[in-house]
């Protein structure tokens, strides 16, 4: 099996100094800042543009015009094509906003995880199975809702169409909690590992698939901030992909 794991640490260690590490963080900060002022104000454009196409059908229609085959689809690329743009800058500021606007407290991962399934209104073709009730954790909770929700939507975004399983496995030990997220879809190819990974990458064509790139970014993005681990990989039989994620419990105020 493939593996990838991520720095547990986040921060360069100390060998660099004291000074570098506030450098580091401060620049970080200034970087999602920028990050969230842009994507939220490039997103009040982007949810314009995918309003224009029915303005303008509608304005055509008013004065009877009829459209032919060639200028409907031609809409409705444009009507796709704002609405992935749209996406891609909401995915931007979830991920700049990452540790931030919540509080560190003892949650439910049951409760979190059937609360993801209840709004993600799932396909009829998508199963999520929980393997023996989950431990409780203490952690960012809107982060940890995050995690969850883009592991679920990545699978529904590459699920064959014959559908897809995903199944979730947790264990405490000590102050330490380890989630497993396994699926059965066709796995991860060579290469295609460290890409699956990386912000605004997707593994197959932007007009084969409807998600931002962002999903698994955002998940490992959460992992290092809370000082996590990450192991990502094929199944042993070479059919599916694997996700295990170990966090260790924050101090909650």
């Amino acid at each position: 099996m493939s593996v990838m794991q991520t720095s547990p640490d986040p921060v360069p260690s100390s060998q660099i100094g004291d000074l570098q590490q506030i450098h580091n963080l401060e620049a970080a900060s200034e970087l999602d800042n920028f990050i969230y002022i842009v994507s939220h104000d490039l997103r009040n454009s982007a949810r314009a543009l995918t309003e224009v196409p029915q303005w303008l059908r509608d304005d055509l229609a008013e004065q009877g015009v009829s459209l032919n085959e060639d200028a409907q689809e031609n809409f409705e690329l444009l009507e796709r094509h704002a609405k992935r743009l749209d996406r891609m800058l909401l995915d931007l500021l979830v991920y700049s906003r990452i540790g931030r606007l919540q509080e560190i407290r003892e949650f439910d991962l049951n409760d979190l995880v059937a609360r993801v399934i209840e709004e993600k209104d799932l396909p009829e073709n998508i199963s999520v199975q929980v393997d023996a009730p989950l431990p409780m954790m203490t952690l960012g909770y809107n982060d940890a809702f995050m995690l969850v929700k883009c592991i679920v939507d990545n699978v529904v975004t590459h699920s064959p169409s014959k559908g897809a399983q995903l199944s979730i496995r947790g264990l405490r030990k000590r102050n330490q909690v380890t989630l497993t997220f396994t699926d059965n879809g066709r796995g991860m190819r060579d290469g295609e590992l460290q890409r699956a990974f990386r912000p605004m990458t997707t593994l197959r064509r932007r007009d084969e698939v409807e998600g931002s790139g962002m999903g698994l970014a955002i998940v490992q993005r959460i992992v290092q901030y809370y000082r996590g681990e990450l192991w990502a990989g094929n199944n042993p039989d070479g059919t599916g992909f694997r996700l295990r994620i170990r966090f260790r419990d924050m101090v909650s105020d």
